[in-house]
């Protein structure tokens, strides 16, 4: 389809591509990542002898959805810093999608898990950041065995996992989102076999770098 075919059905049906964009910025969109987000919460809830701790606001918050381990959080409710940490996010050239259609991979972005430090609690520049991860990415093949690709430009992981748009369709008409939702539970799954290697490697740059004392 050209372009000159493609704007004439959008003339055509401008009202129907309006209420559907409508459903997309709002409540379309709140209901699916609301239940992304309650996911996510009571499978680290349910984590036996481990305490995690997040933010769980995706789609109303400034911060997003981000969780780990305890000792990754320093600072007090008010302030506080993470040292390191496991966000929801996008991978992929940003051309304006919307957070749905990365998350059903519909076009170029992909959804997933992203693991990162931040670099300025642990006095580190981007350079020497960079040549740090990826040899611990070179020194920890389990990473990208349970399925984290390196980003070497940010020397960050990224976990994708997409959900299926003909389930996802059905269960948001039966109010049953979560029913939709095993390839995000799968992802968490694996979040819980290699964490504790990015636990290492926090414990390594911490180490390495030092820790600014004032955060």
């Amino acid at each position: 389809m050209d372009n000159e075919e493609a704007a004439a059905l959008i003339i055509k049906n401008i009202a129907m591509i309006e209420e559907a964009n409508r459903l997309l910025q709002g409540d379309l969109s709140e209901k699916v990542f609301g239940a992304i987000d309650q996911t996510i919460q009571s499978w680290m809830d349910d984590l036996e002898g481990l305490e995690w701790v997040g933010s769980f606001d995706f789609w109303n918050s400034r911060w997003g959805t981000y969780f780990g381990p305890e000792q990754w959080r320093t600072g007090d409710e008010e302030a506080e810093h993470w040292i390191a940490s496991f966000d929801l996010g996008a991978i992929g050239d940003d051309d304006g999608e919307e957070w749905l259609t990365a998350l059903l991979a519909a076009r170029r972005q992909r959804i997933g898990f992203r693991f990162s430090v931040d670099r300025s609690l642990l006095n580190v520049k981007i350079k020497a950041w960079r040549t740090f991860a990826s040899e611990k990415n070179q020194e920890c093949p389990e990473i990208e065995q349970g399925g984290f690709q390196f980003e070497p430009r940010e020397g960050t992981w990224f976990l994708p996992w997409q959900i299926n748009a003909d389930l996802l369709a059905e269960t948001y008409v039966n109010d049953a989102i979560e029913d939709a939702l095993d390839p995000l539970k799968e992802a968490l799954e694996r979040i819980h076999v290699v964490y504790p290697i990015f636990v290492e490697l926090v414990e390594s740059a911490q180490q390495h770098f030092g820790v600014d004392q004032n955060a």
